[in-house]
């Protein structure tokens, strides 16, 4: 089968003016249903059908197949033009309301950086109660948390630098690197 930026090889076959009606109608039965479900979509959804069933018939090397051949070629362009306008519509900013936006101001906002183990996230805060509070080692804190001890040891780190940013890791200028002392 080609594809859409491949040209045709062997002369187009022309297709019987019944035929080519029959998948017409296919075509735009195929397009109403999905325009169905795609109402904001309905005008690229038909131009697609008719662009994908003008491009089978030019690209169509059997009379026989042509049915078969221009309802994939409908299909793949209008799921192709579909899958363009969900694109485009996510990339759209979204319309607010004025209330919606005074109230999502209004709304209390959590500290940048936690001051306390209860400001941590709960798993986290959980991992620094049993190896600090409780005295537990890595291997059992992982053996109660359904971790592992590496995971629980990440996840201790994770805290320091939380509450501590900038304790654990020195600061190094971009590429440089501190394989010894020195």
């Amino acid at each position: 089968m080609l594809n859409e930026s491949e040209t045709a090889k062997v002369e187009a076959v022309q297709v019987p003016d019944e035929v080519f009606a029959t998948a017409y109608e296919a075509a735009m039965r195929h397009a109403k249903y999905r325009a169905s479900r795609r109402r904001d979509c309905d005008d690229i959804i038909t131009d697609a059908a008719v662009d994908g069933l003008l491009w089978a018939r030019a690209n169509c090397t059997s009379a026989e197949s042509f049915p078969a051949f221009a309802a994939t070629c409908v299909r793949r362009f209008v799921w192709r033009k579909l899958a363009k306008a969900s694109e485009k519509r996510a990339r759209r900013p979204e319309h607010v309301e004025l209330s919606d936006a005074t109230r999502a101001v209004a709304k209390p906002v959590a500290p940048v950086r936690p001051l306390l183990i209860d400001d941590l996230p709960e798993d986290i805060a959980f991992a620094v109660r049993l190896f600090f509070t409780d005295g537990y080692s890595l291997r059992d804190c992982g053996l109660l948390m359904n971790k592992s001890p590496n995971t629980v040891d990440l996840m201790l780190k994770k805290a320091a630098e939380l509450l501590a940013p900038g304790r654990i890791k020195p600061f190094r200028p971009t590429g440089q690197k501190r394989l010894t002392r020195g």
